[in-house]
């Protein structure tokens, strides 16, 4: 009866499908996988938003589909999704009846309701459902990853590397039905190393990226964050270990922190680098079209007791339908010995701005700049084409993307540094990508890349190929040549690498992985493998 109810709500109103929601549960290369499938509505083919914040950063196209899982190709990315954004789609009317029945004999029967009648409680809740509400299964309380890995390299002069490790990731909301939040991302590991003359070591750590306790009101809008920390209002300061206050309304917001920086190297907590500071923010979004940000904030900061750094910050963001723009900008301010040094009293310091404009619906164009000088990349795995535009960052660049039919993407930018002589230098890379072009959803990628300074000299060529023999199931193989040249002496460093990587996604909330790379050239010829299994709740 309640199905039949659902198919009738739907025949009443056929031209307002609703919008449906799901999350990004797992990432492997350029795929995203989702927590919703056939039965939730999707289709292959069909073009869905990621959202984050309310404000669209990328767009999917389903390429594969189980009952409950979708795999996913990236048309365009503003920012880089990643696992927990939101997914917007529009769910096909025949699953949609299915997933609504579904849904109203659970509520009605929860809430002892009967549908025995057009104004029973289910089939207003249907009728509401299908006049464009957002269809969404609640997420639980508690959400996260529980993961193990393996690590294993080899060298030719004798030289070898294992490291098993574990890695536990928890994000609660209302936990237990009370207005706190909980955090925590911990990764434990024992590293073991053999040299060439037979002499070994283990070193055991257990490395904190995150570990927070909220309390907050039942708008959210006064909240008080105690652990270790980051804050998207105090991008400047990165990690810290200590207490951060925030109030806010609908347009504005404001905040105090206090607290150390851990070790860089191991994150273990320290208290060398005390730091403390404030910011207040602006925000307006005209629906979910438009919206712009302003944050501006002070931080000061204390070495062994004596001052360290003092700085202010701006950063802004603006974004549309076809348009993202955001920048930091920091000023340092000189007191104590750096005055007495001779530094200036006030000078800017770290500037960074990208932005992105979707010219038409094929072409995209970026732009940005990049001055930082320190910048913490927390990264899971370095490859040589990451080392290649982490070490070449620093610069002004532009760039575009164009899909230039409808199983092919160019992509190309140029970066150029000013400077003194030893510091001008110049960076392009070109690549082009041919995806679902046959059975398997293949994937072909090549890229070449260049960098010119007056003391280096860097070239970078690199071919992929990913498929997907099954939904669920990504094999990747990457190989490429990465040369340097020191121009004053001559000398040259040649890499060569090939590497091969497997993603399986198993039943609906456990991931298998695993993946093998060897390197050629340089000092030494390395061979590393390496294989993981996660459970994600």
């Amino acid at each position: 009866m309640r199905l039949v109810l659902a198919v009738l709500a739907l025949a009443l109103s056929p031209g307002l499908a609703p919008a449906a929601e799901t999350r990004v549960s797992y990432l492997a290369g350029g795929s995203v996988y989702l927590e919703a499938g056939r039965l939730d509505g999707l289709g292959e083919g069909d073009t869905l938003t990621v959202l984050r914040d309310g404000a669209a950063i990328a767009r999917l196209r389903v390429t594969y589909l189980s009952s409950r899982r979708a795999s996913c190709d990236t048309l365009a990315v503003s920012l880089l999704p990643k696992i927990g954004d939101r997914v917007r789609f529009i769910a096909r009317a025949a699953a949609r009846a299915d997933s609504l029945g579904a849904v109203a004999t659970r509520d009605s029967l929860a809430a002892g309701d009967t549908a025995s009648g057009p104004g029973g409680k289910a089939s207003s809740r249907l009728m509401a459902a299908d006049s464009g509400a957002v269809v969404v299964r609640r997420p639980p309380p508690l959400r996260g990853r529980i993961g193990a890995q393996y690590l294993s390299t080899s060298g030719t002069a004798g030289t070898t590397f294992s490291q098993p490790a574990l890695d536990l990731r928890i994000d609660g909301t209302n936990v237990a039905g009370t207005q706190v939040d909980l955090a925590a991302d911990v990764r434990g590991r024992r590293s073991s190393w053999t040299g060439a003359g037979g002499q070994t070591s283990t070193d055991r750590q257990a490395r904190v990226y995150r570990s927070t306790l909220s309390m907050h009101d039942a708008s959210g809008r006064r909240r008080l964050t105690v652990g270790r920390q980051s804050a998207a209002a105090l991008s400047p300061v990165s990690l810290f270990d200590g207490a951060l206050a925030e109030i806010g309304g609908e347009r504005w917001s404001a905040g105090a922190f206090s607290g150390a920086q851990p070790w860089p190297a191991t994150l273990q907590p320290s208290r060398a680098i005390v730091e403390y500071g404030g910011f207040m923010g602006l925000r307006r979004r005209d629906g979910a079209r438009r919206r712009w940000q302003v944050d501006l904030g002070g931080v000061s900061s204390y070495q062994l007791g004596q001052p360290n750094r003092d700085f202010i910050f701006t950063q802004g963001l603006y974004q549309d339908s076809r348009f993202t723009v955001s920048g930091t900008q920091e000023a340092d301010i000189a007191r104590g010995w750096k005055r007495a040094l001779g530094e200036p009293s006030f000078a800017l310091t770290s500037s960074f701005a990208s932005a992105r404009l979707q010219v038409t619906r094929r072409l995209a164009w970026r732009a940005g700049f990049d001055n930082r000088r320190n910048v913490r990349l927390y990264r899971d795995r370095l490859t040589p084409e990451s080392d290649f535009d982490d070490r070449y960052r620093i610069g002004a660049w532009s760039g575009a993307s164009l899909d230039a039919w409808r199983h092919l993407r160019l992509d190309g930018d140029y970066r150029t540094r000013g400077g003194a002589p030893r510091d001008r230098s110049h960076t392009w890379s070109g690549s082009a990508e041919a995806y679902r072009v046959g059975p398997w959803n293949p994937r072909i990628r090549m890229r070449v890349s260049q960098y010119r300074s007056d003391a280096t000299a860097s070239d970078l060529v690199s071919l992929g190929l990913a498929l997907e023999p099954w939904g669920g199931v990504r094999v990747e193989a990457t190989g490429g040549t990465r040369s340097t040249t020191d121009v004053a002496s001559g000398l040259d460093e040649r890499v060569r690498w090939q590497d091969v990587d497997l993603d399986v996604a198993l039943l609906r909330r456990w991931y298998l992985n695993g993946s093998w790379e060897q390197d050629r050239g340089g000092l030494e010829s390395t061979r590393q493998g390496s294989a993981g299994l996660s459970w994600r709740f």
